[in-house]
This record gives structure tokens, C-alpha cells and sequence, in this order.
């Protein structure tokens, strides 16, 4: 018999689906303004052809995502769209931070700083996020590039 604290410490394990997997990976390529396509949806997921297909259609269905031109897919828009954002280096070291029919933010020096090492993780992450997208479609480039090359052989053996 198991115990109330026993049961908390146990590890929770939960399977995604397909449905969450292919949105979460649309989700990612949008954020970092790149349209998805059902081959990057594959070497991102590590999903079949058939899998993704199957979930692009279902996520259509469902209002989830929108196909930008055919094969290009982008999740539907859920927050309002980027507003401009601009920053002015003022007299005495301040820093103004406008947003576009938004907030002024008038911000010491130090606490500019503060917000740029904060912003700085997240442009991190969007330099990582994109070296992965170039690198996906250079194997899938060398995947296909294989693939023809040993079609080729194929048809000359015969």
C-alpha cells in the first residue's frame, strides 16, 4: 500500500499527442517567424508523413491553425498583433521605452540593463531556435539528396 506522500514524490509522466506535438511545433516556428511545412514538421517531431498529415487536417478542422500559402502552416493568431516599440537614450543616463498606443516607460539606467539581460535569454533562444532550423533543413536536404542518389544506383543496377 502506497501513502499519500509516497504517491506525491512519484514521478508524473505525461504523453503528449499528436495534436499537441505538430501545434507546439507550429507555435515554435511561428515564434520565431518561420511558417511551418510538413517537412520540418517531420524533423522537428520526429512524426511520419501519414502522422502529420493526419494532424495538420485535424488542426485546420479545429480552427488551430491557417495554411498561409499551400504547405505553409501558422497557428491562429491569439494575442494582438506587435505593437512598435521604440527606446530613446535621454540626458543623465535614462532610457525611455515607448510602446505604440501603449505605455511610456521612463527606466534608470540600471534597470535598462536589467530588462536587456532579461530580453538577451530570450534573443538566445531565438539565435538556438533558428540554428536548428537551418541545420533540420540541411540534413533534409542530404536525406533527399541521398535518397536520389541511391534511387540512381538502383536504376543502373538493374
Amino acid at each position: 500500500m502506497t501513502t499519500d506522500a509516497q504517491q506525491d514524490q512519484a514521478p508524473v509522466t505525461t504523453k503528449r499527442t499528436h495534436y499537441q506535438i505538430v501545434l507546439q511545433a507550429i507555435i515554435d516556428l511561428a515564434d520565431v517567424h518561420r511558417a511551418a511545412s510538413r517537412q520540418q514538421l517531420v524533423t522537428l517531431t520526429g512524426l511520419k508523413f501519414t502522422a502529420v498529415d493526419d494532424t495538420i487536417k485535424r488542426l485546420k478542422e479545429d480552427g488551430k491553425i491557417l495554411s498561409v500559402v499551400p504547405g505553409l502552416f501558422e497557428p491562429v493568431p491569439t494575442t494582438a498583433p506587435d505593437r512598435a516599440i521604440s527606446v530613446t537614450l535621454l540626458p543623465q543616463g535614462m532610457v525611455k521605452i515607448e510602446f505604440a498606443d501603449g505605455p511610456t516607460i521612463d527606466a534608470t539606467k540600471h534597470e535598462a540593463r536589467t530588462l536587456g539581460k532579461l530580453l538577451a535569454g530570450m534573443a538566445q533562444e531565438t539565435a538556438q531556435v533558428e540554428s536548428y532550423r537551418i541545420l533540420a533543413d540541411q540534413v533534409a536536404r542530404l536525406q533527399a539528396r541521398e535518397r536520389a542518389n541511391a534511387q540512381q544506383q538502383g536504376k543502373r543496377r538493374r
